[in-house]
């Protein structure tokens, strides 16, 4: 046991093991004067998640990046590039997985577009964001014509595929739609079976969203060519993953099939 008037040993850190990010602070003349590396973290590029490298100076636009930054994962080279994209101070790196652990390797001499060159290394590491699957309508109330329509908007994260049916509101039962069922605010799962009082089932469909992985994606359902849903209407469109049945697992919005403009309120 050491002395009591000794101070404790505290365990030095492995050598050459990456810290979590920490940049030092720097004054307005050293940010405006020198090349140096102002920020590191998990961004968003074209709706994929990227690791993004921020930099004081505008970077220049002719330099290797690959021959200054390294990513590694488990000890790995990740394949892919840096990008300078539409902010000039910023590389971008969009070939990563969620929740993974990375380092990132900035060594000197990466070049800003005036002149000055990053003097010191930078060596950290990062875990990225988990991202869960997830799928909605874009939109609620869409007015969609007969003809020329460009689609039903939705927008998707690591679905690959859907499962859409379409119901179409009686028009005896129109009044009942407006009294019993709210179309303001969000419809949930619960309120299917008054839905189903009300509508008749005229159309069903699975669909590929081609989505890229971990990229948030918007895309529209054609419904154009679809002769079911080409009867002017009140429609109501029902969303779900395929094998999930959960209260979470659907998605339902309401749409208008028409050949004018129409609005509906149902005043008391």
């Amino acid at each position: 046991t050491a002395p009591a008037n000794q101070p404790p040993v505290v365990a030095a850190p492995a050598e050459n093991t990456p810290q979590t990010p920490s940049l030092p602070s720097y004054t307005n003349e050293e940010l405006l004067t020198q090349m140096l590396v102002v920020d590191a973290s998990e961004r968003t590029l074209d709706n994929q998640p990227a690791i993004a490298v921020t930099f004081s100076q505008n970077l220049a636009s002719t330099e290797d990046y690959s021959s200054f930054l390294t990513l590694t994962s488990g000890g790995k080279l990740v394949e892919g590039a840096w990008v300078l994209a539409n902010e000039p101070r910023r590389l971008y790196f969009t070939n990563i997985q969620p929740q993974t652990d990375y380092r990132i390797q900035i060594r000197p001499g990466i070049t800003s577009s005036g002149g000055l060159k990053l003097m010191k290394p930078f060596d950290f590491s990062l875990k990225t964001r988990d991202i869960q699957p997830a799928f909605d309508f874009a939109s609620k109330g869409s007015i969609l014509p007969a003809k020329l329509t460009s689609g039903l908007p939705i927008r998707v994260v690591n679905v690959p595929e859907l499962d859409i049916e379409f119901l179409r509101v009686q028009p005896a039962k129109l009044p009942d739609v407006l009294k019993r069922i709210s179309l303001d605010g969000k419809l949930v799962q619960w309120q299917l079976e008054e839905i189903h009082e009300v509508t008749e089932s005229v159309y069903a469909s699975r669909y590929a969203t081609d989505a890229k992985p971990n990229a948030r994606t918007s895309l529209l359902i054609p419904v154009e060519n679809i002769a079911e849903l080409q009867t002017p209407g009140v429609y109501f469109a029902i969303m779900r993953q395929p094998g999930r049945f959960s209260d979470e697992a659907y998605r339902i919005t309401q749409f208008i099939v028409t050949n004018i403009g129409l609005h509906v309120r149902l005043y008391p």
